[in-house]
């Protein structure tokens, strides 16, 4: 569910949107059949920035450094989560130099229609939505 500017936040996490020639980057769950963009917890000891960076290294063996894009807030199971959400763009395709964790099983490019269409975690369809206004509505996908 999606929260207005909530008083108080039980933990905050980042997620990172990938494109690649107007397309998004998601990547299948094993766990769960979910298809998502790269997301984790914050620890405490780092800032976003540093947790977006540890994320896209652990999940996908990428060092990037991804750009700020805007902050959300959700409710799940009970908890108040403040989503940092990043967004990085490649100049040439990535593929081969994506190396997936356990926790993912498979990537793929997709435009924002066939995204939608596909088992998404929890509200990754709004933060699709979000960056696709922001930055990808003028592009031919």
């Amino acid at each position: 569910m999606i929260l207005a500017d909530p008083e108080k936040i039980d933990k905050i996490t980042v997620g990172c949107v990938l494109v690649f020639e107007g397309k998004i980057i998601l990547f299948h769950r094993t766990l769960d059949n979910f298809w998502n963009s790269v997301a984790g917890n914050m620890d405490d000891d780092e800032n976003s920035d540093q947790a977006i960076k540890r994320e896209l290294k652990e999940e996908i063996g990428l060092d990037i450094k991804p750009e700020f894009f805007t902050t959300t807030y959700h409710a799940y199971d009970g908890k108040v989560i403040k989503y940092n959400l990043f967004w990085h763009e490649f100049d040439s395709n990535p593929s081969d130099h994506i190396k997936l964790s356990s926790e993912h099983d498979k990537f793929d490019f997709f435009n924002l229609e066939d995204a939608l269409k596909l088992n998404l975690f929890e509200d990754e369809d709004y933060c699709l939505k979000l960056f696709y206004e922001a930055f990808l509505k003028d592009e031919k996908l």
